[in-house]
């Protein structure tokens, strides 16, 4: 990462984790500019910046199947359920904002969780008003929950034609799906996540 943009990114965020920093803020310090405005908004989950430079953040390790979800995050999460597993790419926000970009980062997590169970870095979640809201890491959530749905299907079958389920999925995506291996790995229910919380 650019120390740089790292730098100017940490003094108006002091309160944010490198990690968080690295993987969900830097890369849209050029694209949208610095410090954020409304371009940032949907980014920012609807947040102003201020609100931003007030959470803390904690990592931890949760059920993601035993929390409640926020019904705005639900809605952007239906989008991106749409765009990339009904394959509707073209009536989403999703699809059309990322096209093949987000097909990629998909199937990037599938094959890593496919192998190992666990998300590839953490994902980024808002805790506000007792609800959950993914910020960042929505193609790595989703990655996770279709294996870890599509997972009964897939139990009783051999390891060959498990496999071959498997890169059936793949119809379509050709380009972002990279060879499929035959480790197959159980999908934990528990993952490691960045938590923001509201000071109080």
């Amino acid at each position: 990462m650019d120390n740089s943009k790292f730098e100017i990114i940490k003094k108006d965020l002091p309160n944010f984790p490198d990690e968080v920093i690295k993987d969900w803020i830097e890369p849209y310090y050029e694209k949208h500019g610095w410090p954020p405005k409304d371009t940032w908004n949907g980014i920012l989950f609807n947040e102003d910046f201020e609100f931003w430079q007030n959470v803390e953040w904690k990592k931890e390790s949760l059920d993601l199947t035993q929390i409640k979800y926020s019904n705005e995050w639900l809605k952007v999460f239906s989008d991106l359920y749409f765009a990339y597993i009904q394959k509707n790419i073209n009536d989403t926000f999703f699809g059309r904002e990322l096209g093949e970009r987000g097909k990629t980062r998909l199937f990037s997590a599938l094959l890593y969780i496919l192998e190992t169970g666990f998300f590839p870095k953490p994902i980024c979640i808002l805790f506000k008003n007792d609800e959950f809201s993914v910020v960042d890491g929505n193609h790595r959530f989703l990655a996770w929950q279709f294996l870890l749905e599509t997972n009964y299907q897939l139990e009783n079958l051999s390891l060959e034609n498990k496999i071959a389920k498997l890169k059936d999925l793949k119809s379509g995506y050709s380009k972002a799906w990279g060879p499929v291996n035959d480790k197959v790995s159980e999908f934990s229910k528990i993952q490691e996540v960045w938590v923001a919380y509201q000071k109080t």
